[in-house]
C-alpha cells in the first residue's frame, strides 16, 4: 500500500471484478444444471409414458 499511495483502491477493485466474474459463473452453472435436469426429467416422463402406452397396447391386443 505504501508504493501506490494512501487512496489507491486498485486491489479492492480487482477483487470486486473477480467476485463478479465468479458470481456470473456460478449463476450460469446453476442455470445450465437446472435446465439440463429439467430436460432430463421431461425426457424420462415421455419415455415412461411411451413404455406405459406400449404395455397397455400389448395387454389390450393380447385379449383379442
Amino acid at each position: 500500500m505504501t508504493e501506490h499511495g494512501w487512496y489507491d483502491d486498485t486491489d479492492h477493485h480487482e477483487a470486486v471484478r473477480q467476485a463478479e466474474r465468479a458470481r456470473r459463473f456460478a449463476w450460469s452453472a446453476m442455470a445450465w444444471t437446472t435446465g439440463g435436469l429439467g430436460c432430463l426429467l421431461m425426457t424420462t416422463a415421455v419415455l415412461c409414458a411411451a413404455a406405459a402406452a406400449a404395455c397397455l397396447f400389448v395387454v389390450v391386443s393380447s385379449h383379442y
